[in-house]
């Protein structure tokens, strides 16, 4: 079985974490023209079948309520992005 991997973040209205770095960035780093900062949080599983990975997204990963599970468009490039990052490291 291989690794699965799924992207949540929370909706809008409840994303309080995501405004206030927003405003920390415009405010503290004097980046103004930033507009929207999005915190996805990533979940990996491995060893579990696909079925019983698609039950835990929208009960262990995230709250159906809070949180919504991000698109496999955004995962991909989100997956780019920090396998280019933590190379970097």
């Amino acid at each position: 079985m291989s690794v699965k991997r799924v992207f949540v973040e929370k909706k809008k209205g409840l994303d309080n974490e995501a405004r206030a770095l927003l405003q920390e960035a415009r405010n503290l780093l004097g980046i103004t023209a930033l507009e929207n900062v999005r915190l996805l949080n990533c979940y990996d599983a491995e060893n579990i079948s696909k079925e019983l990975f698609d039950s835990a997204i929208d009960t262990v990963f995230s709250e159906r309520i809070i949180r919504v599970s991000v698109d496999k468009m955004v995962s991909r490039a989100v997956n780019a992005v920090t396998s280019s990052v933590l190379m970097l490291a």
